[in-house]
């Protein structure tokens, strides 16, 4: 149940009266009101995941199973999940294809409920139980992501990764597994065109990507939710950032200005990012960049001191420098609307600079916090201008 479906439901507790007879209705609601009460809790003090243990390690020696340790969670729902004892999982590894491994609260009759020695009728037991699956897909009701894996084929080996932070094929990936802890103050969203790929076959600042989402969740308040790669012939929805990054040139077909277009009026916002590794250091990228912006009839400046992107979480006097120094930070204003902002450029390579520097270039540790910090400022910039514009929206 939603915490919205729980808001809707009056708290009546039961008050004991002297000579009350205690039939099954009594006695459920007097216990219903408990087990709500703590669901209420969970849902709207907590956000839900992993609290602790459910690790997920391949079978040793590798074949096509994993072991889920013993542990505990919480799913969006406020139920509380337990793992009691080790379990191997045997994976269906058939097709090619992502493969999600989840964990499920269960609810199972225990008991016959049947008469008692006395004649009475029995106690009747739910067994707060579980369910680990494996899918293609993910649920659309309260689950827990255990692990992902992208499988390559039939009978294929699945291994622990070597590098945990860039799983390979068949390797368990951890990266996507939530922790449960405080509400967040926000969950932002953020997506990836992927406009460019790595000589790995990775879309271009995936790994930053990631890097910095990993950041906003274990130093911020606010949840950040990688949402994929995103296409965009068709409506993006569910999204506060949408980054696109790229060495050369580009063109977006009219319908996907149109899609972007529709993003940027519902408050979401647009960082582009020259990738600074090549021979013309980006320039393509951004001219095309530019040109985009002017079909989208968005006018770029550059920003000063005091914008809000340079303090929407972390303090900034100006952009923090790049990956080769001093950087340039443009934003964009639709023109005749009240949005602003959310069209943002930028010269720095902040998204190689998440992942520690560029391949050949390590970065200094003060130029990585800076960057990723700074990068934390977009995506909280970015859940202020859907907020905002959402209510104007309604307001109209």
């Amino acid at each position: 149940m939603a915490l919205t479906d729980m808001m809707g439901n009056p708290q009546q507790r039961l008050v004991a009266r002297e000579g009350m007879v205690v039939d099954v209705s009594t006695w459920n609601a007097s216990h219903d009101y408990h087990a709500l009460h703590s669901l209420r809790h969970n849902v709207s003090l907590h956000r839900p995941g992993v609290i602790a243990g459910l690790e997920v390690v391949a079978w040793d020696p590798p074949d096509n199973s994993v072991v889920i340790n013993p542990g505990v969670a919480v799913d969006s729902e406020g139920h509380t999940v337990i793992v009691g004892e080790p379990q191997r999982f045997q994976l269906q590894t058939g097709d090619a294809g992502l493969l999600y491994l989840i964990l499920q609260y269960r609810e199972v009759p225990s008991g016959n409920g049947g008469s008692s020695a006395n004649g009475n009728a029995g106690a009747g037991y739910l067994l707060e139980a579980y369910r680990i699956e494996e899918r293609r897909d993910l649920p659309d009701g309260p689950f827990v992501e255990l692990c992902r894996i992208q499988v390559s084929g039939g009978g294929a080996v699945v291994s622990d990764a070597a590098d945990q932070d860039s799983p390979q094929p068949d390797e368990v990936d951890l990266r996507f597994r939530a922790a449960a802890g405080p509400l967040a103050a926000e969950t932002i969203k953020v997506g990836i065109v992927p406009l460019e790929m790595t000589a790995e076959g990775q879309v271009l600042h995936f790994s930053g990507l990631m890097a910095l989402l990993k950041a906003i969740n274990t130093t911020t308040p606010y949840l950040g939710e990688y949402i994929g790669s995103v296409n965009l012939s068709q409506e993006i929805a569910e999204c506060h950032l949408l980054v696109v990054a790229g060495r050369q040139s580009f063109t977006l077909a009219p319908e996907w200005v149109l899609v972007v277009k529709s993003f940027l009026d519902r408050g979401g916002v647009l960082l582009g990012e020259a990738c600074g590794v090549g021979d013309n250091g980006g320039d393509d990228f951004r001219q095309s960049f530019l040109q985009l912006a002017e079909r989208l009839e968005v006018e770029m400046t550059t920003i000063e001191r005091g914008d809000r992107l340079l303090k929407s979480h972390h303090l900034f006097s100006q952009p923090p420098d790049g990956a080769d120094g001093p950087a340039l930070v443009a934003t964009g204003v639709a023109t005749g609307t009240a949005t602003s902002g959310n069209l943002i450029y930028t010269n720095a390579d902040y998204g190689c600079l998440w992942d520690g520097g560029r391949p050949d270039a390590p970065a200094t540790r003060d130029t990585i916090r800076s960057a990723t910090e700074f990068g934390v400022n977009m995506c909280v910039f970015a859940s202020e201008s859907v907020r905002r514009q959402s209510i104007r929206m309604v307001a109209q």
